[in-house]
């Protein structure tokens, strides 16, 4: 087990990590074997829970979900934040565009995140035309 100390801009954070995982003080340990240790700050984890609240067939802006997360000129962090998303199919983060209506970017690039999109569109209104 290492103990240390992750120094950020703003605060410092407590952290452990015991055989691969991380444990930060207030957070269930996370284990990420591919990639090692994976780190959600207060505002990542935020981002991750606004993001997971946008409902199936809809988008958001990144302005909108910095706002939500509580940063609201934070837009280019959630960026940042979407684009190292370690679970881009279930943290849905194809669902976050632009303020401009643009798509921005994915990790699996425009194109797909373009047809999630217009997928998850067919399925709204399919799951709509049956009720």
């Amino acid at each position: 087990m290492k103990k240390f100390n992750l120094k950020t801009k703003r605060k410092v954070f407590s952290a452990e990590t015991v055989s691969g995982s991380l444990s930060l003080k207030g957070f269930a340990p996370l284990k990420f074997p591919r990639r090692g240790a994976l780190l959600l700050t207060g505002f990542t984890r935020k981002v991750y829970q606004v993001v997971l609240s946008i409902p199936l067939g809809q988008v958001r802006s990144y302005k909108w979900v910095a706002q939500q997360a509580g940063s609201p000129d934070a837009a280019r962090a959630v960026g940042q934040i979407l684009k190292h998303n370690p679970y881009p199919l279930i943290i849905p983060c194809h669902r976050v565009v632009r303020s401009d209506s643009k798509a921005g970017g994915y990790i699996f690039g425009v194109k797909r995140k373009l047809s999630l999109l217009a997928l998850e569109d067919k399925l709204k209104k399919c799951m709509l035309s049956k009720r």
